[in-house]
């Protein structure tokens, strides 16, 4: 995919299937505002079996720099999807750097993605502007 700097296969337990970690740098103004970008994600999670998708959004500073997190799951139907997938889940962050915008998605079956919750929280929190 052309927007993407960095992908990493992330692998599931207990047969479970295996998620994407996935990285993408805009320079400033580059990749569109935000707030849209946002939109875009959660427009991407439908319900699943008439449960709503589960949409879960904060904001934090992390090392100067303004962070929106996002927790999504529900039936996935990404760009290019033929159809939805249910029982899909991604932790979200945008990273407002100086200078450019980190988008960072880890995406792929709910209990992949749920499974490395602590590990992408962590990853995101502790990252240091360069």
């Amino acid at each position: 995919m052309r927007f993407r700097q960095l992908q990493y296969s992330v692998p599931g337990t207990d047969g479970g299937g295996a998620a994407e970690l996935i990285f993408s740098v805009f320079k400033q103004g580059d990749g569109g505002p935000v707030d849209m970008n946002i939109q875009r994600w959660v427009g991407q999670f439908r319900p699943t079996d008439g449960t709503e998708a589960r949409v879960d959004q904060r904001t934090a500073t992390i090392d100067g720099n303004k962070v929106t997190i996002l927790e999504l799951e529900g039936s996935y139907a990404g760009m290019g999807a033929a159809a939805p997938r249910p029982g899909w889940a991604q932790f979200g962050a945008i990273i407002e750097a100086p200078g450019r915008n980190v988008y960072i998605r880890l995406l792929g079956p709910s209990q992949t993605v749920l499974e490395n919750a602590s590990f992408f929280e962590e990853m995101v929190t502790t990252m240091q502007s360069d």
